[in-house]
């Protein structure tokens, strides 16, 4: 039996290969992300090695807010202390000539930091910054420049940029961290915060780091990293150390590590966004190993039914039904080994060849990465492919050992829908898809996200069971076309496209996986933007507004405005100074803004506005909680013509404090001038109209707000998303279409005596080509077809249970993408059908009639 099985290997090598190719890029894809996760942790341990562990001990904040000053003196004061150095980081807000920005202001880097000066030098003065290459970048800022830097609602400190520093190498400022450099006190005047946020400490050559971390401990009340609990509170302290520390006043808890400790602690908070990335690709890559064994299954199926009549010599001659199946068996884990170690290789070369194109790139958003592959990365991809392969070839392997002797000398059936078997299939699969509809609507009305996931893969099951009767269904139906316009070719491609209902139903639902997620990620994508696009339409009707910071709008400002592309509209908003009586409490230099028809005309939902009438006025929800009004208060409003009473009404409708109309403004009186200027946006990309506002206004000391801003951001980040997610999805469409290539070249060859007989009785090769271009076509309409009507159910489902319990969904389906994924799909139909359709065509009708 072991000569047989191995012969058969040897006449089957070549038809082996298209099942190999989809197993080999399945595995490779799993090796890759395994491999790039470890490279990645990796990459995190040694940059946070090289700098902590250099120290004995650190002493670190446990929560956000900074250690008092005087915990560096205490530490510095500590025996066996040789120096101990306190850094400060905090956030702050950096105006610069491209708008605020946030950034995170630090001490200077110390020499162990693996932060390197690029141009300049580091700060020396209290008036002197460096940035890291990432805000230098971003904001277009060079050594010499002049920015402003202010804590929240504090006051702004004037500064000179000194240096610019490549600061991606060290593990507190990586991953694109926007960070700026300067003294202590500098630090503190920018974030308006003092003290620290950690103290690294260098020991004596007569203490260990173990010793000296105990006596920072006892002298600072501080406790091992490892005994935080989740919301930063400390498990223990020495009793009275903390008030030699803190005085009287609460503080943030302390932490005292050895230096290797605190390394590891930091490793392990920076590597969890490692471990997601790594999990977002495995989850890919096992999607395109389950289209693998689809591909595999289907690949088995036709291979053994093709050896019918041999399967029933060898049993007829003594084999038995164990030998039969252990030969198929050996078969398929031949196949699993030798491929599985061919994309296990593939997989982490292509890890190598990424991680050396990223370190060649230079990319001062992450440090320099080290190729890390440890023996995970290869066993587990390898076992699993071999395991999906022996999976995937049981089910064949034993329903061919199941047909008796004589029997497997006639033609083997197929089960069918009416076949007992068939009819089984059939009823669970509109139970599961039944099912899984309900789940669907109920995660859509109920807003949970759970029962929508649920109810997603259960119907989709459904599906797959009930493909034998709905993919030659969908077949004839689509195939009607080519079957009326070209003629016999046409109706035989229909015919032998649903001519074995199981194995159409495979070759499609290989096609169905990929395009399903491709179309629900898409229109999942374009109808989440629709639908907070709307919502931010609705709360925030203006798409741009440039308001005044101090005085009023340029007229030329307003006329610069006008000509930028992509405005379709401007309306400019008088507003004066007033102060303003609520409840016998009076508030002064309050900013009243006045709105008109024309006003109304560019904004996105100027039902908003409908209940400000003369009479009224508009106030945020925000000023209303703090000035203690509500709905139908009196507001007495003083300007330069006296006292106004007005009727309050909360309303977010413009983000302006308060609102008035254009009557009740004159009414008021004062200094009225033109405080801002509302722009509407032509539909399309805000994103670069937005850039043309902001490079108009640089320099003209105004604010940019409005939804159009966020439009854009939330835009640019769900393209992000989309097309990392669409190109992770396209290695299981690339294995259907290899899976469709397969099945076709198979059919050819089981269809050599009807491909002669057709030949002979006038059928020229040029039909046959275009016979089987057509099958090939047919299967991948049928796939791509099934799949987005599937994908575009699942998508809008999704983002029903995602967000519609927050804002109406508005479905948006990108029909530009479908279609190009369905030219794509049959284009690559066409180039899979081409190898099949010479090989059908090439044998002369005599020699293929004299097949047997």
């Amino acid at each position: 039996m072991w000569q047989v099985t191995i012969a058969s290997l040897r006449s089957q090598s070549r038809r082996l290969v298209a099942p190999g190719i989809a197993i080999i890029l399945g595995v490779a894809f799993a090796a890759a992300s395994l491999s790039l996760g470890q490279t990645l942790g990796g990459s995190v341990r040694s940059m946070v090695a090289g700098y902590y562990t250099d120290y004995d001990a650190v002493v670190a904040t446990g929560d956000t807010e900074p250690m008092p000053a005087a915990t560096l003196t205490t530490v510095q004061e500590t025996e066996g202390v040789q120096r101990a150095v306190g850094e400060l980081r905090a956030g702050s807000t950096m105006a610069t000539p491209t708008g605020p920005a946030y950034v995170v202001a630090a001490t200077s880097p110390t020499e162990q930091s693996s932060a390197r000066v690029e141009d300049g030098r580091l700060p020396r003065a209290a008036d002197e910054i460096a940035l890291s290459r990432v805000v230098a970048s971003a904001d277009q800022l060079a050594v010499g420049d002049e920015v402003s830097l202010s804590a929240d609602e504090g006051p702004g400190s004037e500064v000179t940029v000194v240096g610019i520093v490549d600061a991606g190498a060290d593990p507190r400022y990586a991953g694109g961290t926007p960070a700026v450099f300067g003294s202590h006190d500098a630090v503190s005047a920018w974030t308006g915060e003092d003290g620290y946020s950690e103290i690294v400490v260098r020991g004596t050559e007569e203490v260990t780091a173990d010793e000296l971390t105990d006596r920072l401990r006892e002298r600072t009340g501080g406790v091992a990293g490892a005994s935080l609990g989740d919301d930063g509170a400390t498990g223990s302290t020495t009793e009275g150390a903390t008030d030699d520390v803190n005085g009287d006043d609460e503080s943030s808890p302390v932490t005292v590590d050895t230096g290797t400790d605190h390394a590891d602690a930091v490793t392990a908070r920076l590597a969890g966004g490692t471990d997601v990335i790594t999990g977002m690709l495995l989850a890919f890559a096992a999607v395109a190993l389950f289209v693998s064994a689809i591909v595999i299954a289907n690949t088995f199926g036709i291979l053994l039914a093709r050896r019918t009549r041999e399967t029933a010599l060898l049993r007829a001659v003594g084999s038995t039904r164990a030998q039969v199946v252990q030969g198929a068996v050996v078969e398929a884990l031949a196949t699993g080994v030798v491929f599985s170690a061919i994309g296990t290789a593939i997989g982490i070369a292509l890890c190598g060849g990424l991680v050396a194109l990223a370190n060649a790139s230079g990319s001062s958003t992450f440090p320099e990465l080290v190729f890390t592959t440890s023996i995970t990365a290869v066993l587990v991809p390898f076992v699993v492919g071999v395991v999906v392969v022996l999976a995937a070839a049981l089910r064949p392997v034993l329903r061919a050992s199941r047909v008796a002797p004589l029997e497997a000398l006639r033609p083997a059936g197929t089960v069918a829908a009416r076949s007992t078997a068939g009819l089984v299939r059939i009823g669970l699969g509109l139970a599961l898809l039944a099912g899984g509809a309900g789940l669907l609507v109920l995660g859509w009305q109920t807003a949970f996200l759970a029962a929508g996931l649920a109810g997603g893969m259960t119907s989709f099951l459904g599906v797959l069971l009930i493909g034998s009767l709905l993919v030659p269904t969908l077949a004839r139906i689509i195939g009607a076309v080519p079957a009326a316009v070209l003629g016999a070719p046409g109706r035989l491609a229909v015919g032998n496209a649903v001519a074995n209902p199981r194995r159409a139903a495979a070759t499609a639902s290989a096609l169905l996986v990929g395009v399903t997620l491709v179309t629900m990620t898409a229109v999942g994508a374009r109808s989440a933007e629709a639908s907070i696009t709307a919502e931010l339409d609705d709360r925030y009707s203006v798409d741009a507004a440039v308001t005044a910071t101090d005085g009023e709008l340029e007229p030329g400002l307003v006329d610069d405005l006008r000509e930028i592309d992509g405005v379709t509209g401007v309306a400019t908003v008088p507003g004066s100074e007033v102060s303003l009586g609520v409840d016998g409490t009076t508030h002064e230099a309050q900013a009243v803004v006045g709105v008109s028809d024309e006003t109304r005309s560019v904004l996105r939902n100027g039902d908003r506005l409908d209940r400000l009438t003369d009479g009224t006025i508009y106030v945020t929800s925000d000023v209303a909680e703090g000035f203690g009004v509500a709905d139908g208060d009196r507001v007495t409003v003083r300007g330069g013509s006296g006292p106004v009473t007005l009727t309050a009404v909360v309303d977010d409708a413009l983000g302006y404090d308060w609102v008035v109309t254009g009557a009740d403004l004159d009414r008021i009186g004062g200094d009225v001038a033109t405080r801002a200027a509302f722009l509407r946006l032509a539909e399309g990309d805000p994103g670069s109209t937005v850039e043309a506002i902001d490079e108009v206004v640089a320099d003209a000391g105004v604010e940019v707000g409005g939804s159009a801003a966020q439009r854009a951001e939330m835009s640019q980040v769900l393209d992000a998303v989309l097309y990392v997610v669409l190109s992770l999805l396209a290695v299981s469409v690339v294995i259907a279409l290899v899976g469709i290539a397969n099945t076709l070249s198979l059919s050819v060859l089981e269809r050599t005596q009807e491909s002669a007989l057709l030949r002979a009785l006038g059928t020229t090769r040029a039909q046959l080509r275009r016979m089987v271009a057509i099958e090939s076509v047919l299967l991948a309409l049928v796939g791509v077809t099934l799949g987005s009507a599937l994908g575009i159910v699942y998508g809008v489902a999704g983002v029903g249970a995602l967000v519609g319990e927050l804002t109406p969904v508005v479905v948006e389906i990108p029909w530009g993408l479908l279609g190009g994924v369905a030219a794509a799909a049959v284009v690559a139909a066409l180039v899979a059908a081409v190898l099949p359709a010479v090989r059908a065509a090439r044998v002369s009708p005599a020699a293929a009639l004299a097949t047997d």
